[in-house]
Parts: structure tokens; sequence; C-alpha cells
């Protein structure tokens, strides 16, 4: 679906409930608010990065768009994460990785330059033109058409529109429950 049939299928389901100023911008934004929740929820879309090492340098950025690190390898041997208290400092071959302030830190402390890759789930980039289309797969374009729905009759805060939000929200899209 694109945002505009996701903005249409929005404004089709709240029908007169909605209030008349319930603009574009606002349904986009909530559009937005739904993907991202829905990427961190369903762990959806999957990215990685590759870099080399540095001989002595044991700490590596990760992109700001990083909700949760699945896996790590060193020169294609896969790192187990550690606490930071269990990281060591000596150096070697890395074994183990910690996760601390969007920071990779191997452990022990790479000697040579090799590969290092982290393969991540990411949090989706908003999307503002009409016809652009989400990242989240597009099982889950329909949950984004609801989120935005219970928002928009959570703003009405009618009785008619807290009991619609509460039959929407009762219909989980995301789990299959």
């Amino acid at each position: 679906m694109t945002l505009k049939e996701i903005i249409s299928d929005v404004r089709a389901r709240v029908g007169e409930l909605a209030p008349k100023e319930l603009s574009d911008a606002i349904i986009t934004a909530w559009v937005n608010q739904g993907q991202k929740d829905f990427a961190r929820r369903a762990l959806c879309l999957e990215s990685r990065i590759t870099t080399s090492t540095v001989a002595g340098q044991s700490e590596y950025a990760l992109p700001t768009d990083v909700i949760k690190v699945r896996l790590a390898t060193y020169d294609g041997h896969t790192l187990r994460e550690v606490a930071p208290s269990e990281r060591y400092t000596e150096q070697g071959a890395p074994t183990a990785y910690t996760l601390w302030n969007r920071t990779v830190i191997l452990s022990p402390v790479p000697t040579e330059a090799k590969v290092l890759e982290v393969f991540y789930y990411e949090s989706p980039d908003d999307i503002t033109l009409p016809t652009a289309t989400p990242s989240i797969p597009a099982y889950l374009h329909e949950a984004l058409v609801l989120y935005a729905a219970i928002r928009a009759y959570e703003r009405v805060g009618t009785e008619a529109g807290i009991a619609q939000t509460d039959r929407l929200k009762g219909a989980s899209i995301v789990t299959g429950k």
C-alpha cells in the first residue's frame, strides 16, 4: 500500500467520528509512529553493517537505526554477546562482543584488520511522499491503517470513539491473536 492508500483507508474507517481537522500530515505522523512500533515489536526489518577492524581498536559505532543486534561475526566466526563486566581488554582474535551506547566493543581487542559484520533489526525511515510505500512488510500495512484509526478515535474522545478504539485494539494483526 502507498501512503496515499493508507490515508484513504484511515479516512474510510473513521468516517464521521473523525474530527474535521484530521489532516494528511497528522495521519502520516501516526503511520510513521505505527511502522516504527511494529518494526520494534515484530523485528521484521533486517540489515547489516560490514567494516574492517583496526589493530588495537575495540570499539565500533552502530547505525542510529539499530533496534536490536541479531548476530556479530569477526573474520567469519560468530561472536558471543557478553555483559560489560565479562569483557576483557587483552589483545587477540575477538571471540565476544559487548553492546554499549550504540557501540560494539570487541573482546579481546583485535590484533589485526579483519572483517566485522553486525546483523541487526532496524527501525524504518519515515515516509512522506504519497506514492511511498512503508518499509515494513506488506502483511503489516493493514496494521498501519488500524494503528492510525485507533489514534484518530482516541483523539475524538467520545464514547463511540472509545468503544471503537477498544474494538480495534482487540484485533492483533502483529501477533495473530
